[in-house]
């Protein structure tokens, strides 16, 4: 509150009090209880003023009141292991104005041997974003099996290159140094083009290399993850308790706390959110002194108590902020998941399948946030990804997020995404109560909600909240789409040259269609799983296009799309699969129709690869096994799959077993007959996800 509301709220406990008791003085602890009327009163006048002053804040405290409560003796963490998310590379040079840049691939090209360079961080960029995968690639958003590199004819520059198993691309980030360390050289690093001696002004399109600078404290050569995830940190830090006091200051503890709140411990009520910490404020702050105890003893403690009275409140208003956001866009008792399956023409009370992954949702949503605000998307990254990171760990079912893939049917849907969005908010309330329980872990976060910018910046400020829901609307729209689509709609795909006679339909609305820039003969379109007269909505397709999917990954099934893939032809009697690698390790799978009809295939990162293969023997019923290997050629799952051949009628793949290997989740495969009327093959995908 404004120091003008503190001063008249003051004034007006002391009136009040008077009033009600105007011989008394501060002597003994159960002597100045106010009464219950006078606190009320006391309650109405403060609420009222502060509605005056700070009228959507106070909503907003009143909202949480009423709709939940913190948990207590909570279990310390002894540790948090964070799941694979979007990042950006800051580095801690500043260009002359003061302004942070970020690693990306020049002119957002995808092109092997593209320079990596510093740029100011810029909205909707994919090439900013990276990921770490598993063996310390650092994988770009911009394109499957893309990574950081450097050139070896003697530049040494960065460069966004093609996957392989080389050293020059395994990369380490030492979070003491915050050096990102290459491990083909020892002691070399990512940094700045000339400042190896010392420290150079880096602008946009700056020019990156892998050196040893002179000095390990080179601003140039040191970067910070963003956003960094410092909640990890603090709340497995070891436990600090609230300072002590001695003596008369003990008593004067005890004295406060009763005055406040009728209890011995006023610290006790950091995590009740029914009371007002400000009210508290305001009422400490107009205490007259007990004769009997040092003005500096007493000054002492009501200083140290303001104190935590104002840390509190930030941690308060720091988690209010995420659940206005998380309410306004997870707590639609399902009205935004409805909207969306009306436009994909399913009805949710079906009984339809619908396969996805909530660890998805929750990614494909954060980065929509990171690439549309990229200097405060951060923060609400800061919160979020560390509640999913305790999530996914939890052993307490009410609040367990779900880490692997689900199938369910579409009247199912919503009660499995509501179920992980509350265990999402129960962590993060979880979070709260520790943070307001631990006195070292207030101090830290109040360092960071201090902090207005930076990697760790918790400075979360209730006007940011309506730009971060704009923010993630679309990214959380398209990630429930790669949930629903699939159980319509699939991707056809016609050859011009190898087309067996069957004609491309001529009345395939042009938002359904994309030809492949780079052969003429191939386009893909989007239909009804069962026939190729049916397509989806101009209004649905829009949407997609509107939220920035780009044809090439939604008809590719790339960056969390999994649709099924069937070939347009007149070879109805086979089953083509698609792979999809929802992970950020390069993967290849081999088809085997038989002992000497073997092939091998590649599938970049967050990519789909697939076969226009058959088996080239079969008359009747085929079968065919397929293996997933990683770059290291480490097996990863196995798949036997049947395809079933019916005159008449399309071929009908199923899948008779499948395994996989720790670390890797394999979701549902989704299984569809083909068709003879329409002449095109069964198809089947197979997603497979990072544990």
């Amino acid at each position: 509150m404004s120091n003008k509301l503190n001063k008249q709220i003051s004034t007006e406990i002391s009136e009040c009090y008077l009033k009600e008791k105007p011989q008394q003085s501060f002597k003994k602890s159960n002597e100045i209880k106010m009464s219950n009327e006078l606190i009320n009163k006391i309650s109405n006048e403060i609420s009222n003023c502060y509605l005056k002053e700070k009228p959507q804040q106070a909503k907003k405290e009143t909202k949480k009141k009423s709709i939940r409560s913190l948990p207590t003796d909570l279990p310390p963490l002894k540790s948090i292991t964070p799941l694979k998310s979007w990042i950006f590379l800051q580095c801690r040079q500043m260009d002359a104005n003061g302004n942070p840049l970020c690693c990306g691939v020049s002119g957002r090209y995808t092109q092997p041997g593209t320079q990596c360079i510093l740029w100011q961080i810029d909205e909707n960029d994919p090439s900013q974003l990276w990921q770490i995968s598993k063996d310390g690639h650092l994988v770009s958003l911009l394109a499957g099996n893309y990574v950081m590199d450097y050139n070896n004819d003697g530049t040494n520059l960065a460069i966004a290159n093609g996957w392989n198993n080389y050293t020059s691309q395994i990369w380490t980030y030492n979070s003491s140094t915050g050096q990102i360390e290459n491990s083909n050289y020892p002691n070399t690093c990512l940094g700045i083009k000339g400042a190896f001696n010392e420290p150079i002004t880096p602008t946009n399109g700056t020019e990156l290399v892998i050196d040893q600078p002179i000095d390990n404290n080179n601003l140039c050569f040191q970067w910070d993850l963003v956003p960094s995830y410092p909640l990890n940190t603090i709340l497995t830090s070891p436990p600090q308790a609230f300072p002590t006091f001695p003596g008369d200051q003990n008593t004067a503890f005890i004295e406060i706390s009763q005055y406040l709140s009728n209890v011995d411990d006023i610290r006790s009520q950091y995590t009740n959110l029914s009371v007002s910490l400000p009210f508290f404020q305001s009422q400490m702050s107009a205490m007259s002194y007990p004769s009997y105890l040092s003005h500096e003893e007493f000054d002492f403690v009501r200083d140290q108590l303001s104190t935590e009275f104002n840390y509190a409140q930030e941690i308060i208003n720091l988690i209010g902020n995420y659940e206005s956001f998380h309410n306004e866009l997870f707590a639609d008792n399902s009205a935004r998941l409805n909207q969306l399956a009306t436009l994909c023409q399913l009805e949710i009370g079906s009984d339809i399948n619908a396969m996805g992954s909530v660890i998805q949702v929750f990614s494909g949503m954060m980065y929509s946030i990171l690439e549309a605000l990229p200097g405060v998307g951060p923060i609400l990254g800061n919160v979020l990804q560390t509640a999913v990171n305790i999530g996914v760990a939890a052993s307490d079912g009410h609040s367990t997020i779900q880490p692997d893939p689900f199938q369910v049917a579409l009247s199912n849907l919503w009660d499995t995404l509501s179920t992980n969005y509350e265990a999402l908010l129960s962590n993060v309330s979880n979070m709260e109560t520790m943070l307001l329980q631990d006195w070292g872990m207030m101090v830290t976060t109040h360092g960071l909600i201090e902090t207005l910018s930076g990697p760790n910046s918790l400075a979360w400020q209730s006007s940011m909240t309506g730009d971060l829901i704009s923010a993630a609307v679309p990214g959380y729209e398209i990630s429930l789409l790669q949930i629903l689509m699939p159980s319509k709609y699939q991707i056809y795909r016609y050859d011009l040259a190898n087309n067996g006679n069957v004609g491309l339909p001529d009345d395939i609305p042009s938002s359904c269609l994309w030809t492949d820039p780079n052969d003429s003969n191939i386009t893909y379109f989007i239909a009804d799983n069962e026939t190729t007269k049916v397509y989806p909505d101009d209004s649905l397709m829009s949407l997609i296009w509107g939220n920035g999917v780009s044809e090439q990954e939604f008809f590719l099934s790339a960056n969390g799309w999994n649709f099924c893939m069937s070939l347009l032809n007149d070879n109805i009697g086979s089953g083509a699969p698609t792979i999809s690698n929802n992970t950020s390790t390069a993967l290849n799978f081999k088809i085997q129709f038989s002992p000497t009809q073997i092939y091998n295939y590649d599938v970049p990162t967050h990519s789909s690869n697939f076969t226009t293969e058959f088996d080239n023997t079969a008359i009747e019923n085929s079968y065919y096994q397929i293996t997933i290997y990683d770059n290291t050629n480490s097996w990863v799952a196995s798949i036997s799959v049947r395809v079933d051949i019916f005159v008449m009628r399309g071929a009908d793949v199923s899948v008779l077993s499948s395994s996989c290997a720790d670390g890797y989740y394999l979701g549902t495969p989704n299984c569809l007959q083909g068709s003879f009327a329409h002449s095109f093959t069964g198809s089947i995908n197979i997603p497979i996800f990072e544990n």
